[in-house]
């Protein structure tokens, strides 16, 4: 006999199928719009370009793309409220991430809540990982998601990067 949480996961998935009104799969974005309580919202899982194999300013360079594909998804379908989860390879700081053409994402809740401009900001909740404090007795949670040296040698070493992330407008 199934357990009552398997069957209400099963539900919720259920559930979340049944709303899904687009989906697209690329090789580094998978798009699925769902339609919940009348309202769309676009969910986009990512994964962009290795710091193994891509400097920075390619990954830059390919943020940019990635986010244009984003952008023409929602004027096509006239959504305004969007999540993007994944493996960015960049850290929340990064040109990629904070520039105006490329995610244009804040750790600043009232800054995405008071744009007024035609780009709106993603809020990009990830910059928390970096606060963690060791130091901290009982804290064991890593101060990134990746420790990581590159092979490239780009000039901005941390150690620890936050290359997971979520963003949401």
């Amino acid at each position: 006999m199934e357990s009552v949480q398997s069957l209400t996961l099963q539900l919720r998935i259920r559930i979340l199928v049944d709303h899904v009104i687009y989906c697209r799969v690329d090789q580094y974005q998978t798009f699925i719009i769902y339609e919940l309580l009348g309202m769309k919202v676009l969910v986009v899982g990512i994964h962009l370009l290795s710091p193994i194999s891509a400097p920075i300013d390619d990954r830059y360079v390919d943020a940019t793309k990635q986010n244009e594909n984003i952008e023409r998804i929602e004027a096509e379908w006239g959504i305004d409220k969007t999540i993007v989860i994944g493996d960015f390879n960049m850290n929340p700081f990064d040109k990629g991430m904070v520039s105006e053409k490329a995610f244009k994402a804040t750790h600043c809740k009232q800054t995405v809540l008071s744009n007024r401009t035609k780009k709106p900001y993603y809020f990009n909740p990830s910059w928390r990982a970096f606060s963690n404090d060791l130091t901290l007795e009982g804290n064991n949670a890593p101060p990134g998601t990746i420790h990581f040296i590159p092979r490239n040698k780009d000039s901005d070493v941390n150690f620890w990067h936050i290359f997971d992330q979520s963003l949401t407008v």
